[in-house]
């Protein structure tokens, strides 16, 4: 039981658990009326007979949940739930201005990338739910993408972004948990 003297402000953390075990995590956690956030998108999977349309995690294995710090010992308890994210074996706290600009990134349906693209110079998004952010075009096949790097969670997503939606500048600034990447693809 939480002791009530300590805190009773609830924190956004991110929770690492077994593969595929994120929607199930989250349910448990529902029954205990605590709050998460599954960032998803709809990806195309391909059976031998059809193609059908599905909601995959947009970070596999990572779920974000808000509760007091008391309760991270009730969380790892659950199955499927492994570790938090943490520096120095303290869970690290995920600011609120985070999760609400992965919130809108998420009404975008990003989809996940890797790190391999390269870096080519400045910009500022200036319109959008991702408006303020601070990244590096780049050129990947022609079509405008906006890649956002979570640090905190080591990954990286892409969303469509019109050219209009960004401008060339180095004096904006970035968001200190997240890096985005605004990428040009065909």
């Amino acid at each position: 039981m939480c002791d009530e003297t300590k805190t009773n402000r609830e924190d956004w953390y991110v929770l690492y658990t077994l593969f595929q075990h994120e929607s199930k995590v989250r349910k448990l956690l529902a029954r205990d009326k605590i709050e998460t956030f599954l960032p998803q998108y709809v990806a195309e999977r391909k059976w031998s007979d059809r193609i059908k349309k599905v909601k995959a995690p947009l970070f596999p294995n990572y779920l974000f949940i808000k509760l007091r710090p008391c309760l991270h010992w009730k969380v790892l308890q659950l199955p499927g739930a492994l570790n938090f994210i943490s520096n120095g074996g303290i869970p690290t706290v995920v600011c609120e201005d985070t999760i609400n600009s992965i919130r809108e990134m998420a009404l975008l349906n990003p989809l996940p990338i890797d790190d391999s693209f390269c870096t080519d110079q400045e910009v500022y998004v200036k319109a959008g739910p991702l408006k303020d952010l601070k990244g590096t075009l780049v050129t990947i096949k022609g079509k405008t993408k906006l890649a956002v790097k979570l640090e905190l969670m080591n990954r990286t997503v892409l969303v469509d972004l019109q050219s209009d939606q960004i401008e060339r500048t180095s004096r904006r600034r970035s968001l200190t948990t997240t890096t985005a990447t605004a990428l040009r693809a065909s």
